[in-house]
C-alpha cells in the first residue's frame, strides 16, 4: 500500500482534493489493516473527517464504507443491518465519484462482498483487474467475492495469486483466515488448519485466527489442540 499511497499523493497534488483529505483517508486505512471492533469507530471518524475536508473524494467514501463492512461482517450483522445500509450508501457514493478508479473498485468488491453483496462486487472486482492486474489486495479482494459465492476453489486461485504478488502483504494474514474457510467448505480440514495456523502464526493477536484454528482442529480430530487454540 505504500507505494499506492505515494502515487495517491502525486495525484492529489495534481488535483483539488486537500492534503488534509488524503491524510485523514490514510489514517482510516492503516487503522483498518489490522481490524478490530475498538479500532473502527477510530478509522470510521478519520474517514468522515477527509469527507468533510473534502466532499468530492471518493477514496474517504470508499474507507468509510469498508470500515463499516468490517464492522456489520464482525459484528455478524444481517443483510440489512446498519452498518451493512451504511457501508453500501457510501460506496456506491465512491463509485459514483470515481467510477474508472481501479483502486476503488477493489475497495468496492470486498466491501459489498462483506455485506452479501456477492453478486454485485465480483464484477467490479474483476473489471478493477482489468484496470490494474498488478494490485496484489484486488485478486484477494474478488476470493473474497467468489468465496461467499460458494466457489472456493475459483477463491483459492485468487488468493494464490495474491500472495505471489505481495509475500510479505499485512493482508495476507487475514485472508488466511479466508483460505481456510474455503477449505472446510471443499472438506479439506488438514488444509484449513494449515491455513488458520499461517493466519495466527503472521498475528499472534488475530482472535477471530485462533477461534477458526480450534473449530478446524476438532473437525481435523484432534481436541487438545482445538482446545489450546481456544485458550489463545
Amino acid at each position: 500500500d505504500a507505494e499506492v499511497d505515494r502515487a495517491e499523493l502525486a495525484r492529489l497534488r495534481q488535483e483539488t482534493h486537500t492534503i488534509s483529505a488524503w491524510e485523514e483517508a490514510v489514517r482510516s486505512s492503516w487503522l483498518h489493516e489490522r481490524p478490530s471492533l475498538a479500532q473502527l469507530p477510530l478509522a470510521m471518524a478519520h474517514a468522515r473527517k477527509a469527507i468533510a475536508l473534502d466532499p468530492e473524494y471518493a477514496l474517504a467514501y470508499a474507507r468509510l464504507g469498508l470500515a463499516h463492512a468490517t464492522a456489520h461482517q464482525m459484528l455478524g450483522e444481517p443483510k440489512d443491518g446498519e452498518n451493512g445500509r451504511i457501508a453500501y450508501e457510501n460506496i456506491h457514493k465512491a463509485l459514483a465519484l470515481s467510477p474508472g478508479d481501479p483502486r476503488i473498485l477493489g475497495i468496492a468488491c470486498s466491501s459489498l462482498s462483506h455485506i452479501g453483496y456477492s453478486d454485485e462486487a465480483l464484477p467490479l472486482g474483476l473489471r478493477a483487474l482489468k484496470l490494474n492486474p498488478h494490485e496484489a489486495t484486488i485478486y484477494g479482494s474478488v476470493g473474497n467475492a467468489y468465496l461467499r459465492s460458494k466457489n472456493s476453489e475459483k477463491a483459492l486461485q485468487y488468493y494464490a495469486v495474491e500472495e505471489r504478488l505481495a509475500p510479505k502483504s499485512i493482508w495476507l494474514n487475514p485472508r488466511y483466515l479466508y483460505r481456510g474457510i474455503a477449505h472446510l467448505q471443499l472438506r479439506q480440514p488438514e488444509k484449513a488448519v494449515a491455513a488458520f495456523t499461517r493466519a495466527v502464526t503472521g498475528d499472534p493477536s488475530f482472535e477471530q485466527g485462533w477461534l477458526a484454528l480450534a473449530a478446524a482442529e476438532v473437525l481435523n480430530g484432534d481436541l487438545p489442540a482445538g482446545a489450546a487454540a481456544v485458550k489463545k
